[in-house]
């Protein structure tokens, strides 16, 4: 980019209304009791811009097609788009499945001793000529998970699945960059996250217990009678199931409403430590779960109001504390609570979160009990008027840049770790307590600054790992307006502001080249309404 060029680029960018803080956007602030109320509400949108933009990553012209072939009537369109989506067995991916074996990726059809004995022991066993080699090998499972990820996102047409692998993997979230944990990653994404995300949350958690990613994030396989560790636990109840909204202290579990009837409201620091009891000896050995009885604790327990006893069968006690949870009312509510918050808004309405939790907490001896409770949430009134409630987080606007331009795209390391710089790499939250999914984490100076950055490098043409075709017109002429409308029609879900389109069409020129409007579609990509979701 020329010098001069560079310069009005940027002073552009200054501009635009994401940088002047969005004034007129859904990032600003009214004066307001509630600081987080937006200034203005964002414009009314219609379902299928709702279903691309909330139920996918965002649209493209394949997907758009797909929708539209639905129906005519906008209503029932939507309610058979969001069946379709629920059944992503009954939709055809072979585009993606085709680009994901394209990779490479040679660990995410490997089993678990293959992955441990490639990954950990070999690694181990490593000639001192070999070391360089060693973290590279170490952490290739859980890359090619994060690679396959992108691909997933941006390419398949199980939109949906795919964003409730999103939203499973930060609730249950494991930062897999440490230790032995990066072998064990495959297993946790392919047989935990992705097999039970829409089938049954008791069958679910008990998998996630087991499964020895989260076993050596937080601390279990080391759980052992006389030394018992209640990392897991902890992270079990607060953020697994019941939540921190029902957690009630230190106070004695006998002064807790319900524990007399075994149904306590709530729960408290010695029903964890009741509970870390329950599951020791539930390890792991070479990458697989093992249950050890000589290191369990089968002694009497009582967790939230319920007598455990002494000497019972193997694995009995923890089975009993994870039904305990996943029966509890509470559960349902935190649940659907994460959810509305996902799909609907930062702060979702208690009357759709009560409705949500009934139909969770109803349906917990069904098989697809998350996709019944996925199906409220979307079919809800709530969801269909919840335009303007949720900004894009990173990824998900990289996503959704990349799926509206319809870009050809290598997820390489290079682009993963410039990307990183967001604030959001995939499994790369450090703390179990996972990424926030509220805006104001992802709004800062700085956050919005690096969301610029990685725009701008997609839509530079530099980069061979992402090519945008519909940018490849060399050097001839083109016609600014009419080629920034068919841009905005690919990138927003409404048009522009006048001021923001009038300060994007100084900027290229009533006529203008390629490197102009490759720079112009970044401004749109950065603009707030492409922010919204």
């Amino acid at each position: 980019m020329q010098n001069q060029g560079r310069r009005d680029f940027l002073k552009t960018v200054a501009l635009t209304p994401l940088a002047l803080g969005a004034t007129k956007s859904a990032f600003a602030e009214k004066p307001s009791k509630k600081k987080d109320e937006i200034a203005e509400p964002a414009p009314s949108v219609s379902l299928d811009t709702l279903a691309f933009s909330r139920i996918s990553f965002g649209p493209n012209s394949v997907s758009e097609d797909q929708y539209h072939d639905l129906g005519k009537s906008p209503e029932k369109r939507f309610e058979k788009y969001v069946e379709l989506q629920l059944h992503p067995e009954a939709i055809a991916d072979d585009a993606c499945l085709l680009r994901i074996v394209a990779l490479n990726l040679k660990t995410l059809s490997q089993d678990s001793k293959s992955l441990w004995k490639a990954h950990v022991s070999d690694v181990e066993a490593l000639k001192p000529e070999m070391k360089k080699e060693e973290n590279k090998l170490r952490q290739q499972p859980a890359q090619e998970v994060e690679q396959a990820a992108w691909v997933r996102a941006i390419y398949s047409e199980r939109q949906l699945n795919e964003r409730m692998a999103y939203f499973w993997h930060n609730h249950f979230n494991v930062y897999p960059w440490d230790g032995k944990i990066p072998a064990t990653f495959v297993q946790f994404d392919r047989d935990v996250i992705r097999r039970h995300l829409f089938g049954n949350f008791r069958e679910f958690i008990e998998a996630v217990t087991k499964s020895p990613a989260m076993l050596q994030y937080l601390d279990n396989f080391t759980n052992q009678s006389g030394n018992p560790n209640e990392n897991y636990a902890r992270e079990l109840f607060e953020l697994h199931t019941l939540g921190a909204e029902n957690y009630l202290g230190t106070m004695d579990r006998k002064n807790v409403s319900g524990f007399a009837q075994g149904h306590p409201i709530g729960y408290v620091d010695g029903d964890v430590y009741e509970a870390a009891r329950c599951l020791t000896g539930w390890r792991m050995t070479n990458g697989e779960f093992e249950y050890f009885e000589g290191w369990h604790d089968r002694f009497q327990k009582i967790v939230l109001g319920n007598a455990i006893k002494e000497y019972q069968p193997e694995m009995k006690d923890g089975h009993d504390v994870l039904d305990l949870l996943a029966n509890h009312p509470g559960t349902a509510r935190f649940i659907a609570r994460k959810l509305c918050r996902h799909f609907v808004a930062d702060q979702p309405q208690d009357s759709l979160v009560e409705k949500v939790a009934k139909v969770f907490h109803e349906s917990r001896k069904e098989k697809d009990q998350i996709r019944r409770t996925v199906r409220a949430v979307l079919l809800s009134e709530e969801f269909k008027q919840s335009w303007g409630q949720k900004v894009k987080r990173p990824f998900e606007h990289t996503v959704s840049i990349l799926r509206a331009s319809e870009a050809e795209f290598t997820p390489t390391d290079a682009f993963i770790r410039n990307h990183e710089r967001t604030g959001e790499r995939l499994f790369s939250w450090r703390t179990p307590d996972g990424p926030p999914d509220q805006k104001e984490k992802w709004l800062g100076a700085n956050a919005l600054l690096e969301r610029w950055r990685i725009t701008n490098f997609i839509f530079s043409g530099q980069h061979p790992e992402i090519r945008i075709p519909a940018l490849e017109i060399g050097k001839e002429k083109i016609n600014s307006l009419v080629h920034l409308a068919a841009w905005e029609k690919r990138l927003l879900a409404f048009p522009l502001s006048a001021t923001a389109r009038g300060k994007i069409l100084e900027f290229s020129g009533v006529a203008s080249d390629e490197a102009r409007l490759r720079m112009s579609v970044a401004l749109l990509s950065m603009s707030a309404e492409a922010q919204w979701r």
